[in-house]
């Protein structure tokens, strides 16, 4: 029996032998000899969060999505301090998030990353991650506070400045935070338009300062004519002024950039009514209706 037992330890293969077989066989597409492989070096190393995170991700491939988050825990019980295994594991989850956020399951997407981040606590791609779920939740507080922490902790990215900048009118408490954040990144980007523009859009929410955004908004224009959005808000803030003729063919502008744009359309019709235009205006609503009705039907 114990000659049996020897024989049988000789037979189990070392660490490294263990990693590599799984790791290869990871890469020829063998999920299943992975799985062998990297359970034995795990078994052998349990340690070693590099095993665990690989483990995982081999797991969730093969839709074990229970065995894929206990590797991925275990990873992180051994990842403090160790910043190539925190990146690693962020990446991990990242990926594991993408597809659900693609195919716009938005709950799953969030539950998977609020798991991450308590995991992988200040990584930027997950906090972003985070975000777009909850901003596909309608989730908007949730969402403001996701992409605030993603430039907290990497001022550069740009994504959740953007994100930020389309519903700033929706988080009203966290509007003068926000506005501080476009204001760095316009300081910060004197030669990009969108930090003038997001700058504008924070204080058109506000209702703030209208001659304040409105030069904000006249270099962004000057650094960027063919955006639909930066044009739209110009007519926003000259709508504001009563610049009424000037907002109608700012408005106009947007929508020859972006003429399946359903609200330009409706500012359009309301800017064109204070006009007198009745029969712009008429078109106008005929146009936004048409259009409200296809969105709709496509949701």
């Amino acid at each position: 029996m114990l000659f049996a037992v020897l024989l049988m330890l000789a037979a189990v293969p070392g660490f490294d032998e263990a990693f590599r077989s799984g790791l290869l066989a990871l890469q020829r597409g063998d999920l299943k000899g992975a799985e062998t492989g990297l359970s034995q070096a795990a078994k052998l190393a349990p340690s070693d969060g590099r095993v665990w995170v690989a483990l995982a991700q081999v797991r969730r491939r093969l839709g074990d999505e229970a065995g894929a988050e206990s590797a991925a825990g275990q990873a992180a019980k051994n990842a403090a301090g160790n910043k190539p295994l925190l990146a690693a594991l962020g990446t991990y989850y990242f990926e594991a998030a993408k597809p659900l956020l693609q195919s716009e399951q938005f709950a799953e997407a969030a539950k998977l990353l609020e798991t991450a981040r308590t995991r992988v606590p200040g990584d930027p791609q997950i906090e972003l991650a985070l975000g777009v779920a909850c901003y596909g939740l309608r989730h908007f507080d949730e969402a403001a506070a996701a992409f605030l922490r993603t430039i907290d902790i990497d001022p550069t990215i740009e994504q959740p400045y953007v994100f930020l900048g389309r519903f700033p009118d929706q988080v009203a408490s966290r509007l003068p935070e926000i506005t501080r954040k476009f204001e760095a990144y316009e300081k910060a980007h004197p030669k990009s338009y969108l930090g003038y523009f997001l700058h504008a859009k924070a204080l058109n929410a506000g209702s703030a300062d209208a001659e304040a955004s409105l030069k904000l908004l006249e270099k962004a224009v000057s650094l960027n004519a063919n955006d639909s959005a930066v044009q739209f808000e110009l007519g926003t803030v000259l709508d504001r002024l009563r610049r009424y003729d000037d907002a109608a063919k700012t408005y106009e502008s947007a929508a020859t950039l972006d003429p399946l744009d359903a609200p330009t359309q409706y500012r359009l019709a309301r800017v064109y009514g204070r006009l007198g235009r009745e029969a712009d205006a008429q078109r106008a609503r005929e146009a936004h209706e048409k259009l409200t009705r296809t969105q709709d039907a496509k949701r």
